[in-house]
This record gives structure tokens, sequence and C-alpha cells, in this order.
């Protein structure tokens, strides 16, 4: 049977998180994809947050993320893509200004090309604005640092 020529998935969740003093969060969005000839593909990712903080003195704080997502990939070559994001979180972190308190919603936006150089050697280039804060991939967690700029990456596997 032939694959589909497209595919769509939804996602809504409703959580707390205790740890990070969250009483209220929701989480929605998608993503379409559309398989092009030639081992091409196109998808687009859209997602909204948004967050009811704990706090022990005040009104709780509360913020929302947007994020809009567009990627163009080739098998075996590699991928274009373009990322949009914007935050009314309070501790979200400016790259142009990393130690001042954040009063306004904050925008990132950025394109990143990858390739594949070889059988072990990839590439990535990234241009735009970074948001920090902590990222985890497969269990292991890390600080990722708030950066705006032009970032070239090789990555090397044997």
């Amino acid at each position: 049977a032939a694959e589909p020529r497209a595919e769509a998935t939804l996602y809504v969740d409703h959580a707390l998180d205790e740890f990070d003093f969250v009483s209220d969060r929701d989480t929605y969005g998608g993503s379409f994809t559309v398989r092009l000839p030639a081992d091409c593909s196109a998808t687009l990712d859209l997602a909204r947050k948004d967050v009811t903080g704990i706090t022990t003195f005040g009104p709780p704080p509360s913020w929302s993320d947007r994020l809009l997502s567009v990627v163009v990939a080739r098998a075996g070559w590699g991928s274009a893509a373009f990322q949009w994001e914007r935050t009314s979180e309070p501790n979200a972190e400016d790259p142009v200004r990393p130690v001042d308190p954040q009063t306004h919603a904050l925008t990132f936006a950025s394109g990143t090309v990858t390739g594949r150089l070889g059988e072990h050697f990839n590439t990535s280039l990234f241009y735009g604005k970074r948001r920090g804060g902590l990222a985890c991939t497969a269990g292991t967690c890390y600080k990722v640092e708030p950066f705006k700029g032009a970032e070239l990456r090789l990555t090397t596997r044997f």
C-alpha cells in the first residue's frame, strides 16, 4: 500500500506542574505534513501554551507562548526551516538584555538550514534570535543560553 501524501496531528493537554510552580497549563496545537515528489516534504507546526503560576503573595503570574514553524526537507540532503515564537513568560531570557527582567512580550524569529556533508558529517547554519532556558532530550536536560546572531555547527558521527 502507498504511504499517505499528507498527515495531520492535533493535540490538547491540561496539566499542573507544582515542581515548576504552575497551577494550570493548557497546551494545544497541531502539525501538518505534505509529502512532495523527489523525497521532499513540507511541515507546518502551530502551538499555544497558556500558563498560570503559583505564588504565595499577590495574584498568580500568567503568560502565553505561541509557536509557528515551517520546515521543507529532502531525504538524504537536509532541510530549511523558519521558526517564530512569542512569549509573555516573566522569566524568559532575552539575548539582547539577558539580565533585565522582562516586562513585555518577547518575539524570537530564526531560520535554520541543515545539510548532509557525507556519510558521517552533518552541518547546520542558524540565524536569528533563540530563546534561552531548559531543554530536555531523551531524559537529559541542559541549559540553553539565549542567543542572537549566526551559528554554524558541524556534527560528526563515527
